[in-house]
């Protein structure tokens, strides 16, 4: 695990000129901002460059106390993130926020004895894009689909330590490759926003933002459908196919749909 980054985190009321139910991403050198709106309460991420003399490596970790949270705050304040608002208006009336340090990497070891990790414990990625969620429950999904087969093939009786090594082993294995994946693709667009290389501000100034939103619609469609699924779970008759179909098949899912 590396932490190149980190976070200025927080929520609050309302701003005037945000909206109310809106994503805001402002792209800067070295730091973006992503800017949540709800009715009642605005929260939001200013993910910000570390220097390469200040990153680190686990199981080095770093905590952020609330006087090195206002003074990062205070450099990036009279930064916009909308045509009204400024970044420090948030900061100041904030009901709740502090830094924390953003980890990227993927553990060699998952497991030990009995015990074995997923989500954020295995595998860590920089939130700009929010598939660390998702990525957890794809292991889930992926360490129950191992747990059913092994407990099919040993009857239900209670698994020895040899077996479920090999299981967790197992587990371990599928999941490296989409996880490089999906941290590969979110740490890019982490970069891409905080222009950290003269290629990528290229990219994210005079690029995409001439990309039709339905290519950008494609790419996310295209990570996601790749997914694992429980392969144990009846797929009803109510679970509709989507615009993009999903790679592989649920169980009973042809025969589903040819009724």
């Amino acid at each position: 695990m590396r932490t190149g980054w980190k976070c200025q985190i927080g929520m609050g009321p309302p701003v005037p000129g945000m909206g109310d139910r809106t994503m805001t991403c402002v792209h800067n050198r070295g730091y973006s901002f992503l800017i949540l709106t709800q009715p009642d309460k605005v929260c939001y991420f200013a993910h910000i460059r570390l220097k390469e003399s200040e990153s680190f490596t686990w199981p080095e970790r770093e905590r952020f106390t609330i006087e090195r949270a206002e003074a990062a705050a205070a450099k990036i304040a009279d930064h916009p993130i909308s045509d009204k608002v400024a970044f420090g208006e948030l900061w100041k009336k904030r009901t709740r926020g502090s830094m924390i340090s953003l980890e990227e990497g993927i553990l060699k070891h998952w497991h030990s004895g009995r015990i074995v990790l997923a989500g954020d414990s295995a595998h860590k990625i920089t939130p700009n894009i929010a598939l660390g969620g998702n990525s957890s429950m794809e292991s889930v999904v992926v360490f129950c689909n191992h747990l059913h087969r092994t407990l099919a093939m040993h009857a239900g009786a209670r698994l020895s330590r040899a077996a479920l090594n090999s299981m967790f082993a197992a587990y371990q294995k599928e999941r490296e490759p989409r996880i490089n994946e999906v941290m590969q693709f979110s740490s890019m667009l982490t970069r891409l926003q905080a222009w950290d290389s003269v290629l990528l501000r290229f990219l994210a100034t005079w690029v995409i933002p001439y990309q039709p939103d339905q290519r950008i619609a494609d790419q996310m469609g295209e990570l996601i459908r790749k997914a694992p699924k429980l392969d144990f779970v009846d797929v009803g008759p109510e679970f509709a196919k989507g615009k993009m179909a999903r790679r592989g098949k649920c169980l009973n899912e042809d025969s589903k749909n040819k009724k």
